[in-house]
């Protein structure tokens, strides 16, 4: 199944495997194994929990690699110390 194909690819992309995904969104990777390979059609709201559950794992992602700019400088590095 392309959808699949291609969640697979970008999971694959971004470092991530899709054991993960399947258990955020509550998958088995077995059940997910027969869905592409055509053995069993999922439902779309098991498509659906696949992909929201991707997205929330590649935004979890990309907010870890952010800095975190929420915290004051150094006490070395402030204007008043310098």
């Amino acid at each position: 199944m392309k959808v699949l194909d291609d969640m697979h690819e970008v999971a694959r992309k971004n470092g991530l495997f899709m054991a993960a995904v399947c258990k955020e969104a509550g998958i088995s990777p077995a059940q997910l194994s027969r869905w592409r390979k055509g053995k069993v059609r999922p439902l779309y709201d098991s498509v659906i929990g696949l992909q929201e559950a991707l997205e929330r794992l590649l935004r979890e992602q990309e907010a870890a690699a952010q800095p975190d700019t929420s915290q004051s400088p150094p006490q070395s590095l402030t204007p008043e110390t310098a």
